[in-house]
This record gives structure tokens, C-alpha cells and sequence, in this order.
């Protein structure tokens, strides 16, 4: 049964990718309720999203451009990109004819396990020890001469999704502070040692071979903890997400 507040939302999807939306007096002081419902509807009725079966939304970022009236909405989806894991959407809220609201939305499945594979057994790493799911490399070569002082640990058995790539992250004789971790969100075993770093080279050469080339253009950084002192670990986990449109 439909709660009070979707009830008086009252969607509705007259065409594809479009939903109307009534005001209610209850309600008129928010909109960000109205989006949220048109989202989650569109991810389990619409034929593409409802295929992905990722029906619930793990990021929901609204830009107000303008004040919303007392007056029904039409709301305008559009599916940016789907994924195996994730998948984005991107809504305009109108009224009058008038744009009033745009969001991005992202679209996950929580039933889904999306961690990492097993924690790596960080000692026996640094012995040059084998540790039976995650591989230890290093990228040396003449492109990004600092990745070489970079250990990572890719996981055995491929990702587990595609375009999503883990990793674990050690510095060289060092432990990770705060200005390292700033440096890491910018950076996107041999059979005859099986426990050492393999060496993969990253030649002029070979990367002039590549068909994409990628540079950052916007970046933001949050901290959430402070990273000083003994606080600061040897390893730390990343999880890079990779679109080609």
C-alpha cells in the first residue's frame, strides 16, 4: 500500500521517460521527495533500467536552478549510461515549460556484494609471500615514473565487475598520510617468484599505441578522518569506475 506522501505525489508516466507529478499543500515545501519517487519508479518500470535490475539509488545530487511554484512538475529522464554494477540517470523538473531542477541519480542493487575480494594478508605481501587472491605489481616505465614506488595488489581472479577495478595501494618504504592519499585520486607476479611484484613496463612507445587517452578535468576531494601519526596505514583500498561514452 502507497504511503500518504506518494499517494499525494500522485505519478504519473503519460510517455516514456516522462512523469507528471501533483502539489499537494502538505508538501509544497519540498521537491527533492518528488524526484526521489519519479527515480526509484523509473528504475524498476522502465524496459532498460528494469533489465540492469538495479533498482535502488545510492547517490541522488540536485541542482535548484530555479524556485518551484505551486503547480504540478514534469519530469524528463534520461539514462547517461548503464553499467553491471551501477547505472546513471539524469532528471529535469519542470514547471510552467520553465526547467526548474535538474539531478543525477545513481542506480545500484544493494542485494548485490560489491566489496572488495578478500583482505590481502598485508605482511606476508611485504615477505614476498604468494597470498592466494590478490596479485602484487608495479608499473615502472617512462609515462608516470612515480608509479614504481607504487605497490598494488590486483585481484587473482579478474574484477569482479567490468569497468570497476579494486586495488589495494602500498608507498615504498613509507606509510600513507593525507598528501599521499590526495596524490592516489589522481592516478587511476612472475611464475619463477610467485610471491614478488610483477614489472610491467609503460613505454613512450607503447602508450602512443593506445586509441584513448584520459586527463583529469574536474576533481574533488573529501576527507572524512584525519591521517597523521601511527594513524597512518600501509595499504589502502581504492575503487576506480571507468565510463566510455
Amino acid at each position: 500500500m502507497a504511503t500518504i506522501l506518494i499517494s499525494q505525489i500522485d505519478l504519473r508516466n503519460p510517455a516514456p521517460g516522462t512523469y507528471t507529478a501533483a502539489w499537494y499543500i502538505d508538501w509544497t515545501c519540498s521537491i527533492v521527495d518528488v524526484l526521489h519517487h519519479a527515480t526509484e519508479t523509473h528504475l524498476t518500470t522502465d524496459s532498460v533500467m528494469n533489465a540492469k535490475n538495479q533498482p535502488d539509488i545510492a547517490n541522488l545530487h540536485i541542482e535548484f536552478l530555479r524556485p518551484c511554484i505551486r503547480q504540478d512538475s514534469t519530469i524528463t529522464i534520461t539514462v547517461l549510461r548503464t553499467g553491471a554494477a551501477t547505472s546513471t540517470v539524469q532528471l529535469q523538473l519542470a514547471q510552467e515549460g520553465q526547467v526548474r531542477v535538474i539531478a543525477l541519480a545513481t542506480a545500484i542493487n544493494f542485494d548485490r556484494v560489491l566489496g572488495p575480494t578478500p583482505t590481502p594478508d598485508f605482511d606476508g605481501v611485504l615477505a614476498h609471500q604468494p597470498d592466494p587472491n590478490w596479485i602484487a605489481l608495479r608499473v615502472s616505465g617512462e609515462i608516470i615514473p612515480f608509479t614504481c614506488r607504487i605497490l598494488v595488489l590486483n585481484p587473482c581472479n579478474s574484477f569482479q565487475y567490468d569497468s570497476i577495478c579494486d586495488a589495494w595501494n602500498s608507498m615504498e618504504n613509507d606509510r600513507i598520510d593525507a598528501t599521499y592519499l590526495t596524490m592516489m585520486t589522481d592516478i587511476i607476479p612472475a611464475e619463477k617468484s610467485p610471491g614478488a611484484p610483477a614489472a610491467i613496463p609503460n613505454t613512450a612507445t607503447e602508450a602512443m599505441k593506445s586509441s584513448t587517452f584520459t586527463n583529469t578535468v574536474t576533481l574533488g576531494i573529501e576527507f572524512t578522518k584525519r591521517v597523521s601519526g601511527d594513524a597512518r596505514p600501509r595499504f589502502i583500498f581504492t575503487r576506480t569506475a571507468a565510463n566510455l561514452l
